[in-house]
C-alpha cells in the first residue's frame, strides 16, 4: 500500500478508535480535521517587540540571556541522576529555538547582542545541526558537585534527543520568524526538502506501531519522538511557505494529520500506568487512581517531552478534561516537579528530576491549562545554572501571558 494511502487509513482507524471509546464514556469523540492542522501552521506568535518589557519577570529574561552572551560558549550541563547522567543543552537547536523565542521580550541592546550571536552559530552549528556541541568552554554550573561539571563525552545516548536533522527544523522556523531572515528558508531549501523526506519515513514508522498502544516512558521512547517530529513538520510547513514551496506545505499538513490525531490517542489513552512485570519500560493502562505514587510519576511527563506550544493548545483545546484528568494527579502528587535541583523519588535510577521534566510540564501549565503570569511566575522558579535555556522559555512564555490571553 502507498504510504499516503497507508497515513490515511491508519489515520482513520485511530479516529474511529477515539469516537468508539468516547462514546463508550458517554461523551463527544474528539475531532481532529486538515483544517485544524492548517490553522494550527497559520497561527504564529508575533515577532514584533512585546507589549510588556519592563518588571521583574522581564528584568529577571534580560539579565539571564545577558550572563549567556557574556559566559558563551558553554559547555552542555551533565546532570547526574543516579544510574548514568542526562545531558541538557546539548544540541544547538535548543539554543536557537529559546533565544529566538525570547527575542521580542528583550530589550534592544541585548537583542542585538543575541542576534549577533545566533547569526555566528548559524554560520558553525545550524538549529539542524546533527552534531552536539562539544564539552568545551565554560561550564554551565561553578561550585556545585563535582561530577556536575566534570568534563567528559556526550554520545548520541547521553544527549537529550537523538540527532536528525528534520528535528531542528521548528528552531530553524523560529530563527528564521523572530529574527526577520525569511530568505534563509530559501537558502536552506535543499536542506528542508531532505528533512522533509527523513520526516516521512519517521512518521511511517511511528503509525505503524502507534504510541497508545506502544507506550514506552524512556526519554527516546515514541511519544518523544511523536512530539518532536510533529512539532518539527509544523516548521517545515511554515518554512515551505516561505520558501515559496506550497506543494511540500500541503505534504507536511498530510503527514501531520494522522499524526496528531494519533498525539491526542495517546492522551485520551494516558490514564494511570504501571510498568509490566519482567518487561522494562513497557506499560499497561490501568484505571484512573490504581497506580503507584512513582509510576505516575514516571509515565506522565515524558509524553510531553518535546513538545511545541502549538500542539499543547490544540490537544489542550481538543481534550481539556482528558488531560486535567491526567495531570491534576500528577501535579498533585508531585508538587514539586518545578523546583531547580529537586531530588527524585527514593527509589529507582533518578536521584535528581531530569530538567527535561520542568520545561514539558511547564508547557501544559501554559498552554494546556493556560495559567495566569502570576502562576506561571512562581512555577519558573529559579535557573539550574548559567545559560539555562530552558528557564529562559519560562520567563518568555510567562511574558507572552502578560502580555494577552
Amino acid at each position: 500500500m502507498p504510504s499516503d494511502l497507508r497515513h490515511s487509513f491508519i489515520s482513520a482507524c485511530v479516529l474511529l478508535g477515539l469516537a468508539a471509546a468516547s462514546l463508550a464514556a458517554g461523551a463527544e469523540a474528539p475531532t481532529i480535521t486538515a483544517d485544524d492542522i492548517r490553522q494550527m501552521i497559520a497561527d504564529v506568535p508575533s515577532a514584533r517587540p512585546a507589549v510588556v518589557s519592563e518588571g521583574m519577570i522581564a528584568d529577571a529574561l534580560n539579565q539571564h540571556v545577558q550572563e549567556l552572551l557574556d559566559a558563551w560558549p558553554l559547555m552542555p550541563l551533565r546532570v547526574p541522576t543516579g544510574k548514568h547522567p542526562v545531558y541538557a543543552f546539548a544540541h544547538p537547536r535548543e539554543t536557537f529555538l529559546a533565544l529566538s523565542e525570547a527575542l521580542p521580550h528583550l530589550r534592544s541592546d541585548v537583542r542585538s547582542r543575541t542576534i549577533d550571536l545566533l547569526k555566528r552559530e548559524y554560520e558553525k552549528r545550524p538549529p539542524f545541526s546533527t552534531s552536539l556541541y562539544p564539552m568545551e568552554g565554560n561550564p554551565r554550573l561553578i561550585g556545585g558537585p563535582q561530577d556536575v561539571v566534570t568534563i567528559g563525552p556526550i554520545s548520541e545516548q547521553r544527549a537529550a534527543t537523538p540527532l536528525r536533522s528534520y528535528q531542528g527544523m521548528y528552531a530553524f522556523w523560529a530563527y528564521c520568524h523572530f529574527t526577520g531572515q525569511f530568505d534563509l528558508a530559501s537558502a536552506a531549501w535543499p536542506v528542508i526538502e531532505q528533512a522533509l523526506g527523513e520526516a516521512s519515513v519517521v512518521a511511517s514508522g511511528l503509525m505503524q506501531k502507534p504510541p497508545s498502544r506502544n507506550f514506552n516512558i524512556n526519554d527516546g521512547g515514541p511519544g518523544v519522538r511523536l512530539n518532536e517530529t510533529i512539532g518539527s513538520l509544523i516548521g517545515m510547513a511554515r518554512l515551505a511557505r516561505l520558501a515559496g514551496h506550497e506543494p511540500e506545505a500541503a505534504r507536511a499538513v498530510e503527514i501531520l494529520l494522522p499524526l496528531v490525531v494519533e498525539r491526542l490517542a495517546l492522551e485520551l489513552s494516558a490514564k494511570d500506568v504501571r510498568e509490566l512485570p519482567g518487561t522494562p519500560h513497557t506499560v499497561q493502562v490501568l484505571p484512573r487512581g490504581t497506580a503507584s505514587f512513582y509510576q505516575t510519576f514516571r509515565a506522565e511527563p515524558v509524553l510531553w517531552l518535546g513538545m511545541t506550544r502549538e500542539l499543547a493548545g490544540l490537544i489542550g483545546r481538543k481534550a481539556p478534561q482528558a488531560i486535567r484528568a491526567n495531570m491534576d494527579v500528577y501535579f498533585l502528587r508531585n508538587n514539586f516537579w518545578h523546583l531547580a535541583w529537586t531530588e527524585g523519588l527514593p527509589v529507582g535510577e533518578m536521584s535528581i528530576l531530569y530538567p527535561q521534566y520542568s520545561r514539558a510540564m511547564f508547557q501544559v501549565r501554559a498552554w494546556v491549562y493556560r495559567d495566569d503570569a502570576a502562576v506561571l511566575a512562581r512555577l519558573s522558579d529559579m535557573p539550574w545554572c548559567t545559560g539555562d535555556l530552558y528557564w529562559i522559555e519560562k520567563l518568555t512564555y510567562t511574558l507572552c501571558r502578560m502580555a494577552g490571553p
